[in-house]
């Protein structure tokens, strides 16, 4: 048995000890999605699922076969674009530290309509 939030190879097939790498590499199989898109990805639906989400940048970088450079450029892309900020001094080693000093950048956060609803 693999223990939770490590992934290993056998063959062609990754385990992270439950279905999370299945719908991972689903998405990866997803020609749609740019590289930023699916490592999002990858850490959002591994946090939905409640999972600690203890695979490393690197892990996930290794497993969705990306370099981490282009991903690093994908995020500061984002960033530049007012899409996603990082707080100061946080310390990214995981998925789960990477959800933490992540913040939506002002357009994509909530908005009051203009309209007040019944």
């Amino acid at each position: 048995m693999v223990p939770k939030g490590r992934a290993e190879e056998e063959g062609d097939t990754l385990f992270l000890g439950d279905s999370d790498m299945k719908v991972i590499k689903a998405v990866v199989e997803d020609k749609t999605l740019s590289t930023a898109e699916k490592v999002l990805f990858a850490i959002l639906y591994c946090r939905r699922e409640g999972n600690e989400c203890t695979l490393s940048v690197q892990e996930i970088v290794h497993y969705l076969g990306v370099e981490l450079e282009v991903i690093q450029e994908s995020l500061q892309n984002l960033e530049q674009g007012g899409f996603i900020k990082f707080k100061k001094d946080c310390d990214i080693t995981d998925a789960s530290s990477f959800l933490s000093c992540a913040v939506l950048g002002e357009d994509l956060k909530h908005q009051k309509p203009d309209v007040p609803r019944p």
